[in-house]
């Protein structure tokens, strides 16, 4: 509904901050500005205060700033000259022109700063799940542990932690954990991870890793077939509400209050399914109930995140015989805690053959499988690749409450440096990428493109929009530097050879430069026009049938 609001106030905003450098520099080195508009083509609004008219016009894909004096056959009058542009000094000129794309590129770290000074809450150094035989798991942490100090310092926050690992890859670290109502140390060492950050351009970087995470699984149970848990009543994809009276949250809860002596009781809701044209949906839970569960009934009960819910026909997981309420084991040889890991590997290692061993309650089963490749359009009607495996699984995952933020400027400052810093390291290997090849030509996006990712607002939030609005900022930035005539990068690059040559650049060779500039703009408009089209070209053809 608001999609066409959020396009234009991100351009909106992108385009005033670009200009509004030009505008308060040229102000600054006292040049007249005869216009300042945003947008091109007729004016919708225009006022004019003093020696400037302010427009707001029809088409809202850039703007401009238009300063007396500022073509290069300016006849001005000797009595006007220290108001003119062209008759300023080759440093104010420089500074004037420079100034959109400097202010573009301080936008960034405006807007992140503003995001995550705002946030009042985070996410606590929580361990919601441990990847098996990892350090973590060497080291004794479980899920449900929560990490306190690290080296003798006191830690609260998940980023704190992920710090803390980073900057130790090989060293051991003394950590206290809290478990429950007691608490223990231990040591453990994180391990050295190669992360592909832009697998198109071999952007990679070394992190440390413990091999947890801080997403937890929900009660959500599988029950092996035959077990005492089976014969009390329970199934897989029960929900657990409460063990003995008490509320749990997450499986590892469960585990715990199992743990104890029994019999427990456990309160337990149910999913109800829905037939609708022959497809069966869940339609949320039933009522709750009990189940009395004798001591060590529990043993063997699991979360259902890594158990098949159901398997594609014609797929490789049906070829090698996966069925519905079967659990996977192991990938390779490695353990997983969830499902959507499992997913991230099989997507890494596409090329490879894969062993999956897995069971279904009662036996082990193993088999060699290899992975479909596919494509679909992405959420930007873009095409990606994809593999199929066929499995689906129904787990929940979650995390705990976050906890408050105690000192907001410290955290502002120090995140707003990484993501900005991220954001330029992108930005300029995609640009670079795209010079020498690595990055395909049509991955460039134009004004649908930019359409299509700020109408997202409305379903990821004010975040996503901020988030956007600095990274396009950063390329509208950069691009603009590019030593294309007509750009700002353009006007700096003659004003460089004015520099060595001590005179302006002739006018026929700027007159030149800018039909040829113009050209290369209009070149870059059609493709990324094109490429708009072509993501879009089933949406666009739907329109006619």
């Amino acid at each position: 509904m608001f999609s066409g609001v959020y396009f234009i106030l991100l351009l909106g905003a992108l385009i005033l901050v670009h200009e509004l450098g030009h505008f308060v520099v040229a102000k600054l080195s006292g040049v007249r500005v005869l216009t300042f508009s945003l947008g091109f083509g007729p004016a919708l609004l225009r006022r004019k205060w003093g020696d400037t008219e302010y427009r707001l016009a029809a088409i809202p894909l850039g703007g401009y700033v238009r300063m007396f004096g500022d073509e290069p056959d300016s006849d001005v009058p000797q009595s006007e000259r220290g108001a003119a542009f062209n008759y300023k000094p080759l440093p104010l000129r420089t500074a004037i022109v420079l100034a959109g794309p400097v202010m573009n590129l301080l936008l960034p770290f405006v807007v992140f700063f503003l995001m995550f000074v705002s946030r009042s809450e985070l996410e606590p150094a929580y361990i919601g799940a441990v990847k098996g035989g990892g350090p973590a798991a060497e080291a004794g942490l479980r899920a449900g542990d929560r990490v306190v100090r690290m080296d003798g310092e006191e830690i609260a926050y998940w980023w704190e932690l992920e710090t803390r690992i980073n900057a130790s890859i090989g060293r051991p670290i003394d950590i206290e954990v809290a478990r429950g109502e007691e608490t223990f140390s231990t040591t453990v060492v994180p391990e050295t991870v190669e992360v592909e950050r832009y697998p198109q351009l071999d952007m990679k970087e070394k992190e440390g890793r413990i091999q947890v995470i801080p997403l937890e699984a929900r009660p959500l149970l599988w029950v092996p077939p035959g077990s005492g848990a089976e014969a009390a009543g329970l199934e897989h994809w029960d929900r657990v509400l409460s063990v003995d009276g008490k509320p749990v949250q997450a499986f590892s809860q469960v585990e715990q209050l199992l743990a104890g002596s029994g019999p427990h009781t456990l309160t337990v809701v149910r999913e109800v399914p829905l037939a609708v044209l022959g497809h069966v949906l869940f339609n949320g839970y039933g009522k709750p109930f009990e189940v009395v569960l004798p001591d060590g009934a529990g043993a063997g009960l699991a979360d259902a995140d890594l158990v098949v819910h159901s398997v594609d026909a014609g797929t490789p997981a049906e070829s090698i015989g996966l069925k519905r309420g079967d659990r996977i084991l192991t990938v390779d040889g490695e353990s997983f805690p969830f499902w959507f890991l499992v997913e991230s590997y099989l997507a890494e290692n596409v090329e490879e053959e894969h062993e999956l061993v897995w069971t279904d309650g009662r036996e082990e089963h193993r088999a060699k499988f290899s992975l479909v490749p596919s494509t679909e359009k992405g959420e930007f009607n873009e095409e990606r690749k994809v593999v199929v495996f066929g499995v689906h699984n129904h787990a929940d995952l979650g995390a705990p409450a976050d906890i408050p933020n105690q000192d907001r400027l410290a955290y502002a400052f120090r995140f707003t440096g990484m993501a900005v810093r991220d954001a330029f390291e992108i930005t300029l290997a995609s640009l670079g990428g795209l010079l020498v090849g690595k990055v395909p030509i049509r991955d460039l996006g134009g004004p649908i493109l930019i359409y299509d990712m700020a109408s997202k607002t409305e379903k990821y939030g004010w975040e996503f929009f901020f988030n956007l609005m600095a990274w396009l900022s950063i390329s509208l930035g950069l691009i603009n530097l590019f030593p294309i005539p007509v750009l700002d990068g353009g006007h700096l690059f003659f004003f460089a050879i004015e520099a060595v040559i001590r005179r302006p650049v002739p006018i026929r060779v700027r007159q030149v430069a800018a039909y040829f500039g113009l050209a290369v703009i209009l070149l870059l408009m059609v493709v990324v026009f094109r490429n708009d089209i072509m993501r879009n070209w089933d949406t666009i053809t739907g329109w006619f049938r």
